[in-house]
């Protein structure tokens, strides 16, 4: 895999056809598009290497184009809690490898979209990318990505592109309840509060899950998949640390919150909007219909939904899936993000 630490607050892994294994017949242009990927609280991006995989063949296959997705640690989570400071990057006397963690705060919905703004800009040499993804909270964080494009674009016209398509995997644009963010048992301020009382270094694994679902009442699935969030403990033989850092993902799920998008995505959906830098962008809603943290918001999705499944630059999708819709219907979200592609 090609890598970059292109920002100091984000860690980045820019796949290709070639470096995630994959193997088509196709054949390719000497153009190379490029999809950001964004992964949800508390994981990492990691958690794509499947859905980034599938969509980079079938997008290759069906644009005979060469296809790289760039995913991103969003600050605060995986690679990018143990980046080292500018002047550290800087200093060429530093040989110790010392390691400062973290971007100062404040740790929101802003400030994570001007992160990936920032690290996009340097991975891709100033051009952009075509389709951005993010599930959860990477779905708002995709959507201030987007807003701080269009603002840079039709400000002075400088800036990257404007990306061609934006997919939200079942990420509520308004400001949610935050005890009932994703609809369903293990709600992520129960899961947050959970592994805030664990003490690390954690034995094991085996130790994460049964602590999770016999002291704490978090489902076995989702216990099985906070040991994907781990990493050997630093300056230990034995045990494991997570790989998020538990206080900025309290600050930014406080943000996902109190962040509303639907008024920008209305926006977006009324014929009065005229982008100045061409192709438009078309936001695609992608929701999880098992998600019922979806009713409170049943009005602003039909007023954006319309009667043929989207108004504007906006498009409404519903998949048979629960909040983890990647896992859920991977084929279905493959399907979603490269029609327009078709």
């Amino acid at each position: 895999n090609a890598s970059t630490n292109a920002s100091t607050n984000t860690s980045t892994n820019v796949s290709t056809n070639a470096s995630t294994n994959t193997s088509t017949n196709t054949t390719t242009t000497n153009t190379t598009r490029t999809i950001i990927v964004l992964h949800g609280l508390l994981g990492s991006r990691s958690n794509f290497k499947t859905p980034a995989k599938k969509i980079l063949e079938t997008l290759q296959t069906k644009t005979k184009d060469q296809w790289q997705a760039i995913m991103i640690d969003i600050r605060g989570h995986g690679d990018s809690t143990l980046q080292p400071t500018t002047e550290q990057l800087n200093d060429d006397t530093n040989n110790d490898n010392t390691i400062v963690k973290n971007p100062p705060p404040p740790h929101s919905i802003k400030t994570a979209g001007d992160d990936v703004y920032d690290t996009v800009m340097r991975a891709t040499a100033g051009s952009g990318a075509e389709v951005v993804i993010g599930h959860s909270l990477g779905g708002k964080v995709a959507l201030r990505y987007l807003e701080r494009t269009i603002n840079i674009s039709q400000g002075d016209g400088g800036g990257m592109r404007v990306p061609e398509n934006v997919f939200v995997l079942d990420s509520i644009p308004g400001a949610v309840d935050r005890g009932k963010a994703t609809g369903e048992k293990d709600s992520v301020m129960g899961v947050i509060e959970a592994v805030s009382s664990i003490e690390t270094p954690i034995p094991s694994k085996k130790d994460l899950v049964r602590t999770l679902v016999e002291e704490k009442g978090i489902s076995q699935g989702v216990a099985m998949w906070m040991t994907t969030n781990l990493r050997k403990s630093n300056g230990s033989d034995k045990g494991f640390d997570f790989t998020f850092d538990i206080p900025i993902a309290k600050d930014l799920f406080s943000s996902f919150g109190e962040t509303d998008y639907f008024p920008f995505l209305k926006s977006l959906s009324s014929s009065a909007y005229v982008p100045r830098v061409p192709p438009p962008c078309t936001v695609h809603l992608v929701l999880a219909t098992k998600n019922t943290g979806w009713k409170s918001f049943e009005s602003e999705v039909n007023d954006l939904q319309g009667e043929g499944g989207g108004k504007g630059n906006v498009k409404v999708h519903k998949i048979d899936a629960g909040h983890w819709v990647h896992v859920d219907d991977l084929e279905g979200v493959v399907k979603i993000v490269t029609d327009p592609y078709t």
